[in-house]
């Protein structure tokens, strides 16, 4: 699996071999839409370009950003297409 790794797994609440994925949604009231998602690299696959071309990771995608950076690219990105 693409960018599977030994990291904290909100869903588990623990460590574990996993995926981690940033998201954005609206909601009004009992109703939720998702808006946007990135998949968190970590750092030991940003490392390795072989694998991450294996994997079919564009490379503007190859870069190590943390959780916190990729949540304000989806707030940029959100302001930017007018969702506020």
């Amino acid at each position: 699996m693409v960018a599977t790794s030994r990291q904290r797994l909100g869903r588990l609440g623990k460590v574990d071999n996993g995926q981690v994925a940033v998201f954005d949604a609206l909601a009004k009231e009992r109703f939720v839409s998702p808006v946007d998602a990135r998949l968190f690299l970590p750092e030991e696959w940003a490392r390795y370009s072989k694998r991450c071309e294996k994997a079919g990771i564009p490379k503007s995608e190859r870069n190590f950003r943390t959780k916190i950076e990729l949540a304000l690219q989806i707030v940029e990105n959100s302001r930017y297409n007018g969702l506020q």
